[in-house]
C-alpha cells in the first residue's frame, strides 16, 4: 500500500527537538556534583576518618583542585606550611592512611612511619605515592620509613597507606 502523501518533518520541529534535547543536557548537567563541594566533602570525611583511603579519580581530583585554588590547602593546613590533614592524634595514625599536603618547594618535607600503640613490636608495609613517584617499605621499631618528599607541583598531596589499620606515627616535617 501506497501512501499518497508523505510528510516531512519541518524546520520548526526539528527546532523543537533540538530545543528539548538542550533542555535535558542543561539539567542533567546542573545535577552534577561540582568539583570543589567533593573536594569539601572528602576534607570533612578525611578529617573525621570515617571513610576508606581515597580512590584514583578522588586523589586526581583533590590534586587537580589542589592546584588550581591554592587556598585549599591554606585551610586546610591552618597556615602551616606543611602537614597532615587526614585523621590524626598528633601524628598518630590508627585507620590506615594518611594525607600530607606540603604548600611550596621551600619547605622540606620528610615522611617518617613508626609503629606504635600495640603494634609498636610488628612489622608495618607502607606505601608512599606523589602524583609522579611511588614508594614501598617496611617499618618497625628500630627501622622507621624514613621518605624525603621530591619536589614536584605545589601545592604538593602526597598519599601514605600503611598494610593493615594499626596504630603509627608518621612525621610530616623537616
Amino acid at each position: 500500500m501506497k501512501l499518497p502523501y508523505r510528510a516531512t518533518p519541518g524546520a520548526g520541529f526539528v527546532l523543537v527537538l533540538l530545543v528539548c534535547g538542550a533542555t535535558v543536557a542543561f539539567f542533567a548537567w546542573g545535577m552534577l556534583t561540582p568539583p570543589l563541594e567533593t573536594v569539601w566533602r572528602l576534607q570533612i570525611e578525611l578529617m573525621v576518618g570515617h571513610r576508606e583511603a581515597l580512590r584514583g579519580d578522588e586523589l586526581r581530583l583533590l590534586r587537580r583542585m589542589l592546584h588550581r585554588h591554592e587556598g585549599i590547602a591554606a585551610s586546610m593546613l591552618r597556615e602551616d606550611n606543611v602537614g597532615l590533614v587526614s585523621k590524626n592524634d598528633d601524628g598518630r595514625v590508627d585507620v590506615g592512611y594518611a594525607y600530607v599536603i606540603r604548600r611550596n618547594k621551600e619547605t622540606p618535607a620528610r615522611i617518617v612511619v613508626t609503629p606504635a600503640g600495640s603494634a609498636i613490636d610488628k612489622s608495618v608495609a607502607v606505601r608512599v605515592g606523589t602524583e609522579r613517584e611511588h614508594y614501598e617499605g617496611i617499618a618497625t621499631r628500630a627501622t622507621p620509613f624514613l621518605l624525603k618528599v621530591p619536589d614536584e607541583r605545589m601545592p604538593q598531596l602526597v598519599e601514605v597507606i600503611v598494610s593493615n589499620p594499626v596504630v603509627v606515627k608518621i612525621e610530616a616535617g623537616r
